[in-house]
């Protein structure tokens, strides 16, 4: 898994553009819960133009991404929910713009990654298989979201154990270029590593021949 991250790191690509997704972030900070430690990693996104549809690809070789047993859900958790259960605040979900249901605006979830190579089709943040993360997701109908700086689109929580890898492609609603770009989670932290435009495809396809060894 070692070889196949630094490998990766040489293969990663992002498209170059004036308009469009220009770039993802993310914060990460430990936390301890009754289930042990992990590392909370909040992505966000900075673009211009209108926000369109968003993927996320990450696959764990070891360790586990926390989702809360019995409350935890794809979306941004209800904050009267988070009073009754506190590790609700660092769950796994997507989001726009907000931490909780009340502070994010409304998100459509399509399904899994499917545009991203060895991604399965169905819809995965954490739960049942706590190793995968598999989305496909963009602004609620009707909902128009333009012009952001470090936009939360997702909060993914990792066992500080864990490592794999991560791809995300996001896109605007005009005709600019889908952003692409790769990273890995080491020791539960998730790091996108922008690189000049190279072959992201390589490094896809490095990993789609990584998931059929498995």
């Amino acid at each position: 898994m070692r070889t196949l991250i630094a490998c990766m790191c040489v293969a990663l690509g992002v498209s170059a553009a004036n308009a469009g997704v220009t770039g993802v972030s993310v914060d990460s900070f430990p936390q301890t819960l009754g289930t042990g430690a992990i590392v909370v990693n909040d992505i966000k996104a900075t673009f211009d133009g209108q926000l369109g549809g968003q993927q996320l690809y990450i696959l764990l070789d070891n360790g586990t991404i926390y989702n809360t047993a019995g409350f935890g859900g794809n979306v941004a958790p209800n904050a009267a929910f988070v009073g009754l259960v506190p590790d609700l605040a660092f769950d796994s979900f997507l989001t726009m713009g907000g931490p909780t249901f009340e502070s994010s605006q409304g998100v459509l979830v399509v399904g899994g990654a499917v545009n991203i190579m060895g991604a399965p089709s169905g819809l995965n943040v954490g739960t049942p298989n706590t190793a995968l993360v598999s989305a496909a997701f963009a602004p609620a109908a009707g909902l128009v979201i333009t012009d952001q700086a470090d936009f939360l689109l997702a909060r993914i929580s990792i066992s500080s154990d864990a490592d794999g890898i991560a791809f995300f492609f996001g896109s605007t609603t005009d005709n600019a270029p889908v952003f692409e770009i790769a990273g890995t989670v080491t020791d539960g932290v998730l790091t996108f590593i922008p690189e000049p435009t190279s072959a992201v495809l390589a490094a896809l396809a490095m990993v789609g021949g990584f998931i059929r060894r498995r």
